[in-house]
């Protein structure tokens, strides 16, 4: 009896390693999958803008992700001015639907961390990308103050605040 038991425990415990194993090896496959996918997205995407001649060089590609997903394409275009040009993942084939944004429009960048940082002293920046909600050429500007963990939205155009978003951290 005492060697039938010491027999399910050992299957018991051979049946759990191997079914850790399985999901381990699930759980691995399903993120080299999602990566891949990813990755050539953005190359169909990068392959899309230069196939359009929409843009001459490309500086900088940025992703964004919100309801709709964007890759957002930093370069100049066949003018020689700089722009920014947003390209809806789901639309990377129909040019007509991507927004080009030129930069001597906007805020740059750095005026967009110079306000930032006047109005928040004790904050620890992360980053500031651009991003697309709603048709809105926006700057993503993520940091963390004192207890929270903030994305915060404001207009390329004029630098007016769009939206907040505050995480709280546990203490």
């Amino acid at each position: 009896m005492n060697q039938i038991v010491q027999l399910r425990n050992k299957l018991i415990i051979i049946f759990v390693v191997f079914a850790l194993i399985v999901l381990c090896m699930f759980a691995i496959y399903n993120y080299v999958i999602i990566e891949k996918s990813a990755y050539q997205n953005l190359n169909h995407t990068t392959k899309a803008v230069k196939d359009s001649e929409i843009l001459h060089k490309i500086d900088e590609v940025h992703q964004f992700y919100e309801e709709k997903g964007y890759h957002i394409f930093e370069g100049i275009d066949k003018d020689n001015q700089a722009v920014y040009l947003f390209v809806p993942v789901e639309s990377k084939k129909k040019s007509k639907e991507w927004k080009t944004v030129y930069q001597d429009d906007i805020n740059s960048q750095e005026k967009i961390e110079s306000n930032w940082k006047k109005e928040c002293k004790q904050c620890d920046l992360h980053y500031i990308t651009p991003a697309m909600i709603e048709e809105n050429a926006l700057w993503e500007i993520v940091y963390t103050d004192q207890s929270n963990y903030v994305m915060e939205y404001v207009q390329m155009k004029d630098g007016e605040h769009y939206e907040r978003i505050v995480l709280k951290q546990n203490e």
